[in-house]
């Protein structure tokens, strides 16, 4: 999802957060009530369709938020903030959060998703700034990529292609 997308998918979803709050918070407090912190893909299709079916309301199924929730891969959940990893289309990500009681919207950079998590994985234990982090992309920068989304899944047959036409 280009960065224009993204933008435009968050400012809609800010101006429905603000214009129905009682509906907004009833959704993200579900999630945040659970025991759980950390929430699958499935953990989130299923927890909305448990809501709307408990509350009758098919009018939650057709929202910004209910698009931000059949299209994020995972969810994490504190005190304050719900954080999403949304995957909109292949190979296209980003990561917003949410602050459960203002309902503030904002994207946040993969690097402090993973913090975020981290933290709720160790109990909110303080830790060490200097975490270790590996970045293969220097590796990658010389070999040809599928670019069409038709491709996955025949990485072989799209790299036989490349090295016998050299």
């Amino acid at each position: 999802m280009n960065t224009k997308n993204t933008k435009k998918l968050i400012s809609v979803l800010q101006d429905y957060l603000h214009a129905q709050r009682s509906h907004a918070h009833k959704i993200v407090h579900h999630f945040a009530s659970t025991e759980k912190r950390l929430f699958l893909r499935s953990d989130l299709l299923d927890g909305f369709t448990e809501l709307c079916r408990a509350d009758q309301q098919a009018c939650l199924r057709e929202t910004p938020l209910a698009e931000v929730i059949s299209h994020s891969q995972e969810a994490a959940v504190n005190a304050n903030w719900i954080y999403f990893a949304v995957r909109k289309r292949i190979g296209s990500w980003f990561y917003l959060r949410i602050h459960l009681h203002t309902l503030d919207t904002e994207e946040v950079p993969v690097s402090q998703f993973l913090h975020f998590k981290e933290r709720l994985a160790q109990d909110g234990e303080s830790q060490d700034e200097w975490l270790l982090e590996i970045d293969l992309e220097p590796f990658t920068r010389e070999f040809d990529k599928p670019s069409e989304s038709r491709s996955i899944g025949r990485g072989v047959e799209f790299l036989n292609r490349r090295l016998s036409s050299r």
